[in-house]
């Protein structure tokens, strides 16, 4: 993929090979981890917006490890990623309280919305990562090899599906995305029923008072609103970085265009050089350059157990011990123990049930 994939990043960490006599061996070494971002992508993100989310999925084949995705997302939605692929162990360790303490120590701004002063447009957490699981979900089971290979075939057929229907939507003449059409034929609905205040000569500085209670959560108000500072005191507006049905009332009342508000994040123009590149073909394997390097292994002590069934990894709580007691017994029907720890297996009535 070097070879005929010009500009794509490939960063691979392997690990020194010993024999059983503890030497090391120069023609060998252990797979570590592997970073690889496809030229394509890499162009994309450029215009997506300036939010990068970064989520682990972890691998479910005969080696332990994790699946690291860099996800960001264009101006409709969509999200594009790069991924990281490592053969370590990640283990939870805050629980309850220590949760808490640890998460105390990181300032709102980096996982609070509330607080983030829009520098998340509006994203939660990290549910723009999680969405990408079921994308790759099929390819958890894969090795490194075909896993990295799956990566390459399915991000290269989306950005042709994409690119294909972004380049039709850029000829339309349609202006903005669907979804930013959408939330904004909302808001100008909200704006009709506002009243607006100019309070400023030179028209940057409104109150706008609403008249009717859309059922959004919050009451009826008056909130402010600075076209020159792009705020709205509904924040709204610095949240998401579209223009809130406040913003959009001053607008209209001097007669301005609230388009110009609009991120060029949302525009089809700008989506379009999401996907303005397309993937490069591989040729055949039989036309490879013959490679010339060291032989890389796996790390035998990240090689799953072949019996038995896995350990859960999941931390148990409360809940899990109600769930316990309600369990019913498939042989006597009895809650508050299953099959195998049954009392009255050895009753021959029992067995004729």
């Amino acid at each position: 993929m070097k070879t005929y994939l010009p500009g794509m990043i490939i960063d691979l960490e392997t690990l020194p090979a010993f024999s059983n006599e503890g030497s090391q061996l120069g023609d060998k070494m252990i797979f570590h981890r592997l970073f690889w971002a496809f030229q394509p992508c890499i162009h994309g993100f450029a215009y997506c917006k300036p939010i990068v989310q970064v989520n682990g999925t972890w691998l479910y084949g005969r080696y332990k490890g994790t699946l690291l995705m860099a996800v960001a997302q264009d101006g409709n939605g969509y999200a594009l990623t790069e991924s990281t692929h490592n053969y370590y162990r990640t283990e939870i360790r805050q629980i309850n309280r220590d949760a808490l303490e640890w998460i105390e120590n990181i300032t709102r701004e980096k996982w609070a919305r509330a607080f983030d002063r829009g520098q998340q447009w509006g994203h939660m957490t990290t549910n723009l990562a999680e969405a990408m699981n079921s994308v790759l979900k099929a390819t958890r089971n894969l090795p490194i090899a075909s896993l990295f290979s799956a990566t390459y075939f399915r991000m290269g057929a989306l950005f042709g599906q994409h690119g294909h229907e972004w380049t039709k939507r850029l000829t339309s003449g349609q202006t903005f995305t669907d979804k930013c059409i959408k939330g904004m034929t909302e808001e100008v609905n909200k704006a009709s029923s506002h009243n607006v205040y100019q309070f400023d000569r030179e028209r940057f500085y409104f109150m706008v008072a609403e008249r009717i209670n859309r059922n959004d959560g919050r009451p009826t108000g008056t909130y402010g609103v600075d076209l020159r500072k792009r705020t709205c005191d509904c924040g709204k507006f610095k949240a998401f970085h579209l223009p809130c049905s406040h913003v959009i009332a001053a607008c209209e009342s001097i007669r301005q265009d609230y388009t110009i508000h609009i991120p060029d994040v949302f525009k089809i123009q700008h989506v379009f050089k999401v996907y303005q590149q397309s993937f490069q073909i591989l040729p055949h394997q039989d036309n490879w350059p013959q490679y010339r390097g060291a032989t890389l292994c796996h790390d035998e002590t990240m090689r799953r157990k072949k019996r038995g069934r896995p350990n859960s990894t999941r931390i148990r709580t409360e809940m899990d011990d109600v769930e316990k007691e309600k369990r019913m017994c498939g042989i006597c029907r009895e809650v508050g123990h299953i099959r195998s720890k049954c009392p009255n297996v050895a009753d021959p009535s029992n067995r004729l049930r």
